[in-house]
């Protein structure tokens, strides 16, 4: 099968977007398929082109191949990951360029495109249209609620209200939709009029071989003056969505309880200036922030702490998501405290990896940490049971496996790849 894969976000940039569309990827070429990703130079989050990347107009593409997958990649204008127009210009100067860059790519029997953003979808739609192939939406977010939830546009604007009419047409002409989570399937069957039989769920997974239980790295822990403390890690976007503030106010709520205990930050984000300035107006000596890691340092962050922090800010949209650092922290055997109702929370009582707690609430944040501080056998039996679960059921190799078969069954059905008609549908 010939599978063009269209992402604005692929490594070296971190995040679950680009982590995720090179691990499955991969894990299809090692199938036996043919596999091109569609993606930007990278610059995300700080908006600055990666060093050894060239994002010329004049030359707008570049091709590179990483692990057996052909990597286009095409020209966008970078802006850092703060302000809504900020992003919106990136988004749009990507979709356009991906637009035109897509019609060259060769010939496909399938194109994925997948959100974030949502601009990405219509790229995929574009170019099934113009060279016939099956267009399968990936949605790992939903829109225009995300616009809201993520501060792009205010209920009820005219942006949100025209990414709401493209979202409802992505839906309606795309031949197959995969989400990952139950709920967001749930969500778009019940809000948006999609037939359950046009969606499948294939959730996010973990290099199980990467991320494991090991020992710190007394290097590392030193450099992050964390050695000798006890160790509550947040690893991730440090944005609007995450409403970080509330881990501050834990921390502070702690630094006399738990004197030896530490917060560590790390990441990039928009809203990463802003809490290290009130990390230092309120003197909190318990708390680092350090660089976002490459990749293979996470498991050396994660190793040297003791719990790890799933965080979002107080909205009914995070019901529908499991944030992939989940499933990081679970196969390095870590306990999780989060505070995201729904699919995070009954995900964790399932396992029995970590203990949930209200969202916008520091004070029931700040004593599950303590409770799990004073509680070490809990703290392993909560990280064992994560590691299980994901070694059995979330590694990147059996997801590629359960997609590449909804694949597979799409494009026999189809015809080999003839694509229905859905445009003349209402």
């Amino acid at each position: 099968m010939k599978i063009l894969y269209i992402s604005q976000y692929f490594p070296p940039e971190m995040g679950a977007p680009s982590v995720r569309v090179r691990e499955l990827a991969r894990h299809w070429v090692s199938l036996g398929h043919s596999v091109t990703v569609l993606t930007a130079f990278p610059s995300h989050p700080t908006g600055r082109v990666y060093p050894g990347y060239r994002n010329r107009i004049w030359r707008p593409v570049g091709s590179e191949c990483q692990d057996g997958v052909r990597v286009v990649r095409t020209w966008l204008i970078p802006r850092p990951n703060r302000r809504a127009w900020e992003r919106m210009v990136s988004y749009a100067s990507f979709a356009a360029s991906a637009s035109v860059t897509s019609l060259f790519t060769g010939g496909f029997d399938v194109v994925i495109a997948t959100s974030p953003q949502l601009l990405v979808g219509l790229v995929g739609w574009w170019r099934t249209r113009l060279r016939r192939a099956l267009f399968v939406f990936e949605v790992r977010d939903l829109w225009p609620e995300s616009a809201v939830a993520t501060e792009l546009g205010s209920q009820g604007s005219p942006l949100v209200g025209a990414l709401g009419r493209l979202a409802r047409f992505l839906y309606r002409r795309a031949d197959h939709i995969v989400t990952v989570t139950d709920a967001m399937r749930a969500y778009l069957v019940e809000n948006q009029g999609v037939g359950r039989d046009k969606i499948d769920v294939i959730g996010a997974g973990v290099d199980v071989d990467l991320f494991h239980p090991a020992e710190p790295d007394a290097a590392a822990s030193s450099s992050w003056d964390v050695d000798g403390r006890f160790v509550v890690s947040y690893v991730g976007t440090h944005g609007a969505s995450q409403g970080l503030e509330q881990v501050l106010d834990a921390a502070g709520s702690l630094s006399d309880r738990a004197p030896e205990m530490v917060f560590l930050f790390a990441g990039e984000g928009a809203e990463k200036a802003r809490l290290e300035a009130l990390a230092r107006e309120r003197g909190l000596r318990n708390v680092r922030f350090i660089d976002q890691q490459p990749l293979h340092r996470v498991p050396s962050l994660l190793a040297a702490s003791h719990i790890g922090l799933a965080i979002l800010r107080d909205d009914q949209l995070f019901k529908t998501v499991i944030p992939t650092k989940i499933y990081e922290y679970m196969a390095c055997a870590m306990p999780i405290v989060s505070n995201i109702p729904g699919e995070t929370q009954r995900l964790l009582e399932r396992v029995g990896a970590g203990v949930s707690v209200p969202p916008g609430d520091p004070h029931a944040l700040a004593e599950a940490i303590l409770a799990l501080r004073d509680d070490p056998h809990g703290r392993t039996a909560m990280g064992q049971c994560g590691r299980r679960h994901v070694c059995a059921s979330r590694t990147w190799s059996r997801q590629a496996e359960l997609y590449i078969r909804v694949l597979t069954e799409l494009v026999d059905s189809n015809g080999n790849g003839e694509k229905k008609n859905r445009d003349a549908e209402s």
